[in-house]
């Protein structure tokens, strides 16, 4: 208790000082008065500033946000059909005969990638000639693996599997260049 009052009155003792010093020493003056004046051209740049301020937070980041939730669903929807498009192509090519239930799993790989591409066309994500040759090379594959005459008793022939797997690391790398100018896109 008596150290805490001698540090009080040491305290006290400085401050009485400081002030002494203060007052002597530094000019510090305080006005009676408060003057408020008011200039247009800061108040008036102060209220656009406010205006962008709240044009941008509210309404360009909502733009942006749309559009990169755009470009993510539709990227995934893409991954979706290369996913799909494998699985079949290895279904198929693994089978040991030839099945005309291969027509429908390819008709509807085909509207999946057509559906896919008129979405990235509508919002200018996709350029023509790459949408044209993914087109071309699933139809390729589309030919080597519901051709009854690349069958034979063990299956689709090894030359043509052969032909079918190159085709199918074509369509990924053309998917990988959409997914590629759909990131670009800003």
């Amino acid at each position: 208790m008596l150290k805490n009052f001698f540090f009080l009155l040491i305290g006290i003792i400085l401050g009485f000082y400081f002030a002494i010093f203060i007052e002597h020493y530094i000019p510090l003056n305080f006005s009676n008065t408060i003057n408020l004046t008011i200039n247009p051209s800061i108040f008036l740049s102060t209220l656009v500033t406010i205006a962008v301020a709240y044009y941008v937070a509210r309404v360009l980041s909502q733009q942006n946000e749309t559009e990169k939730q755009e470009k993510h669903l539709l990227i995934e929807y893409f991954k979706n059909f290369q996913t799909q498009c494998t699985e079949t192509v290895n279904k198929i090519l693994d089978c040991s005969s030839f099945d005309t239930a291969f027509f429908q799993k390819f008709k509807f790989l085909r509207k999946k990638l057509d559906s896919s591409i008129k979405l990235a066309k509508h919002q200018n994500f996709v350029d023509e000639e790459i949408s044209v040759k993914l087109h071309e090379t699933l139809t390729d594959v589309w030919e080597l693996l519901t051709n009854e005459s690349n069958y034979d008793e063990d299956g689709i022939k090894a030359e043509h599997k052969s032909l079918a797997n190159n085709k199918m690391i074509e369509i990924d790398e053309l998917i990988f260049k959409i997914i590629v100018e759909i990131n670009r896109i800003k």
